[in-house]
């Protein structure tokens, strides 16, 4: 799980398996060479985590023409160090313009299994299911199910909110509702019992007094996409998981990916490590779990980093 500035969340878990560099084009431009960067500007190489499916680009790099095979080893090489000492893994992989250059992994997604993690490796991507659920609310939106300037509290009329907190204020943080994730009684709560499964509702009783009026500010909080996934839910009559796959994963062939709890990650799913009690020992976080990282944040998370 990645550890962002203050000013976006700082994740439950840390150090969980998966995570993310960047390679600018200067880099890239090294690696691949400039006449075959030529037509992307700017150019996004990004070490992407692979956790939406993967794929095999890494075979190919490494079968193709000498240059191709030294940028594929010198992108492993920043991958390894990427990693570091740790033996927790990462994925990466490097797309232009749609197109897949390369990808690869270092590490292992389980340390007891010691099973090494590839370019092809599921992980749990947390706080980026709130894209795919804005993409998701966004496609309701055009085909009618509701409207993004609609009052929350009407797709949720038991939340109390005031009028002016809108669908959109939710999507865009900017509805000033206290982030659950930020309330460190909550926080304790999920990682004193990593086995119990939430329910959204559960999650919404540790939202505190808000941020700011809505409309006037900007903050990161959870508990938006927590209550955007209810929204959805209340107005096509079906879950968020069976929306999302039926709108987004699998239009898009993403056949391995899904929202937990509703969904059930695959068997080799790489393993979420990590310390979030703070005893300075990094621990295998996902085993004997049915969800990643652990159950109860998986399933608390939900909306907001389900995935």
């Amino acid at each position: 799980m990645l550890r962002p500035s203050r000013t976006y969340r700082r994740g439950r878990g840390a150090d969980v398996a998966g995570r993310m560099a960047i390679v600018g084009p200067r880099a890239a431009r090294r690696m691949f060479g400039a006449r075959s960067l030529r037509t992307c500007r700017p150019l996004i190489a990004g070490f992407v985590v692979a956790a939406l499916g993967g794929c095999g680009g890494a075979e190919r790099a490494r079968e193709g023409p000498p240059s191709q095979r030294d940028a594929s080893r010198a992108l492993q090489r920043v991958l390894d160090d990427a990693r570091g000492t740790s033996k927790v893994g990462v994925s990466a992989a490097v797309v232009e313009r749609g197109r897949l250059r390369w990808s690869g992994g270092s590490g292992v997604g389980d340390r007891r299994a010691a099973r090494p993690v590839t370019g092809e490796s599921v992980y749990a991507v947390a706080s980026l299911t709130k894209t795919f659920v804005a993409a998701l609310m966004l496609r309701l939106t055009e085909q009618g199910d509701f409207d993004l300037d609609d009052p929350v509290s009407k797709w949720v009329p038991r939340s109390g909110l005031q009028q002016e907190i809108t669908l959109r204020r939710l999507l865009n943080h900017t509805s000033g509702l206290f982030g659950v994730d930020e309330n460190r009684v909550y926080a304790r709560t999920i990682d004193r019992a990593p086995h119990r499964r939430w329910t959204p509702e559960q999650t919404l009783r540790y939202v505190r007094r808000p941020y700011f009026p809505p409309g006037e500010g900007w903050h990161y909080s959870d508990t938006n996409y927590v209550l955007a996934g209810l929204a959805i839910e209340r107005a096509t009559g079906s879950s968020v998981g069976s929306q999302m796959k039926t709108q987004l994963l699998a239009p898009l062939g993403l056949r391995r990916s899904g929202l937990q709890p509703e969904d059930d990650p695959p068997p080799d799913v790489a393993h979420g490590h990590g310390d979030p009690a703070r005893t300075g020992t990094i621990r295998n976080l996902t085993r004997g779990m049915r969800w990643v990282p652990y159950d109860s944040l998986a399933s608390s998370e939900w909306a907001a980093g389900g995935m």
